[in-house]
């Protein structure tokens, strides 16, 4: 039987692109056709374009599970819900919204019995299971 995940990744929205990000994740929240999305980000160059993609090749299904798009106190809260390599997933989504200046990024998600958390630090994203 598989583990349905929660994932939540929360940050600052003083990045100059969080308004275009938020922008996507409405329309995928709307489920807007995967290759609309990608046009969406491609429009931020061939990087944003190319991580995109790979995410897309891995974790589409999860990708578009996307079931919250949140701000309070200056912060943002993006939550999706569904089956999946929910580790890998969290990884891909928070090194490409790193890619976008989003601030003081962390991610959790949330399976049976353990907690994946991962927080974005200037060289790396570091990653370690927590015990619930």
């Amino acid at each position: 039987m598989s583990t349905e995940y929660v994932i939540v990744v929360t940050g600052s929205i003083v990045s100059e692109y969080y308004p275009e990000l938020k922008r996507i994740l409405i329309s995928v929240q709307k489920r807007s056709a995967p290759y609309v999305i990608e046009g969406m980000f491609a429009e931020f160059g061939e990087v944003a374009d190319g991580l995109f993609s790979a995410l897309l090749d891995d974790h589409l299904g999860l990708f578009f599970s996307l079931i919250e798009v949140s701000e309070t106190n200056g912060d943002f809260r993006w939550g999706w819900e569904g089956y999946g390599y929910a580790e890998s997933f969290l990884q891909d989504v928070l090194q490409l919204f790193d890619l976008f200046g989003l601030q003081n990024l962390k991610g959790e998600v949330y399976g049976d019995e353990e907690i994946y958390r991962c927080i974005v630090t200037a060289d790396s994203i570091d990653c370690e299971y927590v015990e619930r």
